[in-house]
């Protein structure tokens, strides 16, 4: 069954009830992300993070060190004190942007291969909504899912550091939005692959591999790959592959300098991973328009 595109004027009645329709969709694909085990791995292991961060910013060594570098004459502004939480901080944002990448991954790997599966996409075809719609719905419920663990974690961590030195920041919550942008570019490519595929583990094998192994090497291209390189040409090739493909590497740079208040000057990467999450979703909604089933 391949869907035919029209010329189609929405009445606000139509518009509402579509809506509706895209809500209740999302709501069950957030639901159905709920109950997977790798979700509960997720939120416990988010939650075993929280509870070892609490346990240690409740710890008498790490009250002591917060009051022996309170503001004193030598360091009205608290500068150490300040230090010693964007040290805190960045290790945490280190570790979260690659673990929140990994699982983010894996819990929405399956979302789009099992929704065509036989009997469930015949089922989703019947309801009175398009291909386009059917598809934003499970994107958006499986997008919801990561924003909503990211944010439970980050949120606490936040809070526990804060409370234990009574120092508010904002460069580490602002540091969710590179990350959420990173994951963004990556599940465009995850939902076109399972498309294509209809196999949730090609999606994860290639979006694997970008970020553990293609974008950290063409980040460090100049210190790596351009040391065994001497021709130009390959050099340009090289340059051009780095700024043609995802810029994980350096979301994850931009994300350790936000958390440490660092002025970001290399806006690039955002744009590349919104670009690319964009392009793949509207690949993504023509080839599941055309997809027989």
């Amino acid at each position: 069954m391949v869907e035919t595109f029209k010329i189609h004027t929405y009445q606000p009645q139509e518009t509402s009830a579509i809506m509706i329709k895209i809500y209740a969709l999302i709501r069950e694909t957030f639901l159905e992300a709920l109950s997977k085990k790798v979700f509960l791995v997720f939120f416990f292991i988010s939650t075993a993070g929280l509870l070892i961060l609490l346990a240690y910013c409740s710890s008498s060594g790490f009250q002591e060190q917060i009051h022996n570098l309170q503001p004193t004459a030598d360091d009205p502004l608290g500068v150490a004190l300040r230090e010693k939480l964007r040290s805190l901080q960045s290790g945490l944002s280190f570790a979260f942007f690659n673990a929140a990448l990994i699982l983010a991954i894996i819990i929405t790997s399956d979302l789009v291969p099992n929704m065509m599966t036989k009997g469930v996409i015949d089922l989703l075809l019947s309801k009175p909504l398009s291909r386009t719609m059917l598809l934003m719905g499970k994107v958006l419920g499986g997008f919801a899912v990561v924003v909503v663990l990211t944010l439970y974690f980050m949120l606490g961590s936040w809070l526990i550091i804060a409370i234990a030195t009574g120092v508010w920041t904002s460069g580490y919550m602002f540091s969710f939005f590179p990350l959420i942008l990173t994951f963004w570019g990556l599940y465009g490519i995850l939902v076109y692959v399972g498309i294509q595929s209809r196999s949730a583990v090609s999606g994860m094998v290639i979006c694997f591999l970008i970020v553990y192994t293609v974008s950290p090497l063409l980040f460090s291209r100049e210190e790596l790959l351009f040391q065994s390189v001497t021709s130009d040409l390959w050099r340009t090739l090289i340059s051009a592959v780095y700024h043609l493909t995802p810029q994980v590497a350096d979301m994850a740079q931009i994300t350790s300098n936000i958390v440490q208040e660092k002025t970001v000057t290399n806006t690039v990467p955002y744009y590349n991973s919104l670009a690319y999450g964009v392009l793949f979703f509207l690949l993504s909604a023509f080839s599941f328009s055309r997809k027989e089933f």
